[in-house]
């Protein structure tokens, strides 16, 4: 029996108890001169009460039986998630568009609002590639968000790009930071605000208001954060850590440390933030282990919005 057809029986039951007991005690009385215990009646206003809700939220569910109000503006945990789009060949990001694309699409789904941190490489790739260029400044219309990702002569993987003298006599250096954010800039409709980089304290460059930011040795920890001030090359930086998500590296939070981070965080301060990153893209890995995240994230209400929204306001 379904909860509809049981709570009308319940409604029946306790208006046909009510007219029983109002008016045919007579009923009651032949039972007790047989000798039989009279039958204890059920409080059926608090079955009929209890029916209505779920068991595990208590929140009320049957709302086209019962004229029962549900408050929709409880307040939402704040989270982004960056991606990293790392240095590599034109011919590497080509396929791995491909599966950004695809990781868009299922974002879409569940209503999550991706930062997109790109390399110079990235950025090169779709300045040269028109249909990539109007697909990404649709999806900024859609508010994504595109930042800049740089890996300095610190990172194993340096993309060329520094403000560190010595270096600029390589035969791999590309430019200095202003090169490399006019290139980033050159592929996004709005003005770059955020990003995530190593060799802050060189490379940070001038117009760049927040940072992502997140340290291995405290991957559990960084999961949630507060927006914090700091100083980097010179310039009044906002700040949130995140923790990485199925990069394939030790790095790794599991999703039942996100989950863990969703039930312990203080909603009104603090903010959830995640990276994933494209060198560990796969079309198996979007269709399961992130989706899977999505779906944690929209069972939890959690908001995930571009780091710059956030961290605007």
């Amino acid at each position: 029996m379904n909860k509809r057809i049981r709570q009308n029986h319940n409604i029946f039951y306790l208006l046909f108890a009510t007219v029983l007991l109002a008016g045919c005690t007579g009923g009651i009385s032949d039972l007790e001169t047989d000798g039989a215990t009279p039958p204890n009646l059920p409080d059926l206003t608090q079955q009929v009460q209890s029916d209505t809700k779920d068991s595990s939220t208590n929140e009320v569910k049957s709302n086209d039986i019962l004229d029962v109000e549900v408050d929709e503006d409880d307040e939402s945990l704040n989270a982004y998630i960056m991606v990293h789009l790392e240095p590599n060949d034109a011919q590497t990001i080509s396929s791995q568009w491909k599966l950004l694309e695809e990781l868009v699409d299922l974002s879409g789904e569940y209503n999550i609002k991706l930062t997109l941190s790109f390399t110079p490489q990235w950025a090169q790739y779709i300045l040269d590639n028109n249909e990539a260029l109007l697909q990404l400044n649709s999806w900024e219309e859609e508010g994504y968000e595109v930042a800049v990702h740089h890996h300095g002569v610190s990172h194993v993987t340096w993309d060329g790009y520094t403000n560190a003298m010595p270096f600029k006599k390589r035969t791999d250096y590309k430019g200095d930071m202003n090169d490399l954010m006019s290139l980033v800039q050159s592929i996004s409709t709005k003005q770059v605000l955020s990003g995530s980089m190593t060799d802050e304290d060189t490379d940070w460059p001038a117009g760049l208001l927040y940072r992502s930011y997140g340290n291995p040795k405290n991957k559990l920890q960084n999961l949630l954060s507060t927006p914090t001030k700091y100083i980097y090359n010179g310039q009044e930086v906002l700040e949130l850590t995140k923790s990485a998500y199925m990069t394939g590296k030790p790095v790794d939070v599991k999703l039942s440390d996100i989950e863990n981070a969703i039930n312990s965080a203080d909603i009104e301060n603090e903010i959830l933030g995640i990276a994933l990153s494209d060198d560990s893209f796969s079309l198996s890995l979007i269709e399961g282990d992130i989706k899977e995240l999505f779906e944690l994230l929209d069972s939890y209400n959690v908001e995930v919005r571009s780091l710059s929204e956030i961290l605007s306001e």
